[in-house]
């Protein structure tokens, strides 16, 4: 996981998404995979129909230098063309082991098979007058989800469509504009105290698990929760809400105390009858002011909650 300065967090009893709840009766624990958005490609032929028969190369821009993988193609459709070219690529050791390919009417796509697969375009070398058109058609991105906000579960979409997710794991994601109540599952959250975690220190970026990789949500229990920067402050009487879209507040899945229209929900007296958070007695927030925050040197906001999602 990407962490910021771990030697001083471990000072502070607050960091965003720790479980303060002993394990036994009360605590109740669920994986959840870390989503994020995998790099497709795309090969296009193109300029004649049939092909020109002869052998054509697809060139990757691979992490440890370039790599080729050459097809020989007869005079046919663009589409059995690039059936052909799929099969190939996918057989192949290296482009195979980075995306999964497909094809339809003469286009080829890949879609990689991992968070961390990010290439240049790639290039292609045909035998004219064809053509064969390389994109990148959706560009990597790494998850949204930071420790200490609120999480829903997400569709299964590619690229988790290649193996499917870990049995029992569901997709998580952050909450939307079209999330209710009913959707909000619990918090990001880490169950080990930092001084245990790996040391990748970052001072920008917001703690949160590597894209890809199986987290931690806390449905019921005591866990430190992340405070939207304009929110007022949260104490044991506020008013306790959700942001689910931008406005007022910008952090999805963070807490608020005041209601902004649409864009936040209310937890503290669900109106289906759950009270799905409410802070307890006593507990006060905890600004962190020494280790970046949201931007820049602002100050980190977080409570202690008890959150209590039912299944």
């Amino acid at each position: 996981m990407t962490q910021r300065n771990p030697t001083n967090q471990s000072n502070w009893r607050n960091r965003p998404g720790f479980v303060c709840t002993p394990q036994g009766s009360g605590y109740e624990p669920e994986s959840i995979l870390i989503p994020y958005t995998a790099q497709q490609i795309t090969f296009t032929l193109a300029g004649a129909d049939p092909i020109t028969a002869g052998t054509y190369t697809y060139i990757f821009p691979g992490p440890y230098g370039t790599f080729t993988v050459s097809v020989p193609q007869l005079a046919v459709s663009p589409t059995a063309a690039s059936v052909i070219a799929a099969a190939a690529l996918n057989a192949d050791t290296q482009a195979g082991h980075l995306f999964n390919f497909t094809s339809a009417l003469g286009v080829i796509l890949g879609i990689a098979k991992s968070a961390n697969t990010s290439l240049a375009v790639p290039t292609t070398t045909t035998v004219a007058p064809t053509t064969n058109t390389a994109a990148v058609s959706v560009v990597a991105a790494a998850n949204s989800l930071r420790m200490g906000i609120f999480y829903v579960y997400a569709p299964n979409v590619a690229p988790y469509a290649i193996s499917g997710t870990p049995r029992g794991i569901p997709l998580a994601a952050p909450p939307s504009g079209s999330t209710v109540i009913a959707n909000l599952r619990g918090i990001v959250s880490w169950p080990l105290n930092q001084t245990t975690l790996s040391l990748s220190a970052d001072d920008i970026t917001a703690d949160a698990y590597e894209a890809g990789q199986v987290g931690y949500g806390t449905n019921r229990g005591i866990v430190c929760a992340l405070i939207d920067p304009a929110s007022t402050a949260i104490t044991m009487t506020s008013q306790i809400h959700v942001v689910i879209a931008a406005g007022t507040y910008s952090i999805l899945g963070a807490l608020a105390s005041v209601a902004d229209g649409g864009n936040t929900i209310r937890i503290d007296n669900a109106p289906t009858g759950n009270i799905l958070g409410r802070i307890p007695q006593g507990e006060t927030e905890e600004s962190l002011n020494n280790f970046g925050g949201y931007t820049g040197n602002s100050a980190l906001r977080t409570i202690r909650m008890k959150v209590n999602v039912p299944n």
